[in-house]
């Protein structure tokens, strides 16, 4: 990139010369470039690769929400429309594998910040997530084949590569002071109530014919996610999210290559003794992946905390995010835990016959979007009324979690 200047003589009367919003001269390309997707309003009044980002969030929506309708049903549903499993035994995995997911929340976020890129992150991720609800849609064949077929995709369901990718490049689209920022991601909010108005009721009703109808619809909605944000690439993006922001060195490359090819080892050494010793167990799954995701939380917060790159009023910040990010464990734990037990009563203890049709069970979590939909709009209202205004951040946070206690 060159960063050749204009000689006083000829700045003024350039009439190609490109200023950002403080005024301020844009000399590289890559500036220029970033400017030009900035100041773009072809769709709705915003990027066009809002529209991509928007889409993801629709598809993602439709695949969590069609592989949530259906799957612990076909855990505990008897063998051979189900796996057999137990209903404790198969909350306790729905459980585990969903606190892989926030364990490894936390890598994908760094893997997409150094290794991939955002975008890369997100076509990987989606395809991986697609693998495994294609898995999960093969027919099992015997029982043991289908315990592994279901262990694994849902393993690789919860291996979220892309961190929040979708959220940081929707923020990389609009300049700080923009005030369309807040509209996309209401945007993003819209498409996923979209979504998961809609999908739970349809992957639900398809299940009580077969439940792998549902986990097609979610492999079909993750590779479409992927595709949205892979083929329209540079035509939407330019090179936003292309690459790496903080790209590992030579010498990073081989130390976190080295500790990762360590763990592998360990984790599989570890499944190959509890195999072999019999000991291998959903239980011992449930307990063993607990104990490893406050493990990882703690040590993700000393690295953050003893990095000498965050100083003065980032370190203060950080301060202050913290307890945040320690109730937003606490709530996911919490969402994990009355999740399946809410599914399970709906499922035990409800009439679900209405008129002589059939509800399924799994069609209840569209009420969720409802809610959720219903209190987007009214919180929305409320925090631009006079009364809202009144609020701050804090405020409205321990609001927010003060609400969630009381449901």
């Amino acid at each position: 990139m060159s960063n050749t200047q204009s000689s006083p003589d000829t700045v003024n009367d350039d009439t190609s010369l490109v200023l950002d919003e403080d005024g301020e001269k844009i000399t590289t390309a890559e500036e220029q470039e970033l400017k030009k997707i900035r100041d773009d309003h072809s769709f709705l009044g915003y990027p066009k690769g809002l529209s991509s980002l928007a889409a993801g969030n629709f598809f993602n929506s439709i695949c969590w929400g069609a592989y949530g309708a259906v799957l612990i049903y076909y855990l505990y549903s008897p063998w051979t429309k189900g796996l057999g499993f137990t209903q404790g035994e198969a909350a306790q995995l729905i459980a585990s594998v969903g606190a892989i997911n926030s364990m490894f929340g936390i890598i994908g976020s760094w893997l997409a910040d150094r290794v991939f890129g955002a975008r890369k992150a997100l076509v990987i991720g989606n395809i991986a997530k697609g693998l495994s609800c294609a898995i999960l849609a093969i027919p099992a064949f015997s029982i043991d084949q289908g315990r592994v077929f279901a262990v694994v995709g849902m393993i690789l369901m919860n291996l979220p590569i892309m961190g929040a990718s979708n959220y940081s490049l929707t923020g990389l689209l609009f300049h700080r002071k923009d005030s369309r920022r807040d509209g996309a991601y209401a945007m993003h909010n819209i498409a996923n109530s979209i979504a998961g108005f809609i999908t739970p009721v349809i992957a639900a009703q398809l299940g009580l014919i077969n439940y792998h109808y549902g986990f097609l619809i979610g492999a079909i909605a993750a590779f479409l996610y992927a595709a949205a944000i892979g083929l329209p690439g540079k035509a939407f993006f330019g090179s936003l999210g292309s690459k790496p922001s903080r790209p590992l060195s030579a010498a990073e490359k081989k130390k976190y290559g080295f500790g990762a090819l360590i763990a592998l080892v360990l984790i599989a050494v570890a499944i190959a003794i509890a195999v072999g010793t019999g000991k291998a167990s959903i239980g011992t799954l449930a307990s063993t992946v607990s104990s490893c995701t406050f493990i990882v939380a703690i040590v993700f917060f000393v690295i953050i905390w003893s990095s000498k790159r965050i100083k003065g009023v980032e370190r203060r910040r950080l301060g202050a995010v913290s307890p945040i990010i320690l109730m937003q464990i606490v709530i996911g734990i919490d969402y994990q835990l009355q999740g399946t037990t809410l599914l399970m009563f709906l499922d035990q203890r409800i009439n679900r016959n209405f008129f002589g049709f059939e509800i399924a069970p799994g069609s209840f979590n569209t009420l969720i979007s409802v809610v959720a939909l219903l209190a987007g709009i009214f919180y929305s209202w409320l925090w631009a009324t006079k009364l809202g205004d009144k609020w701050k951040s804090v405020d409205r946070l321990w609001f927010g979690f003060a609400f969630s206690g009381i449901s």
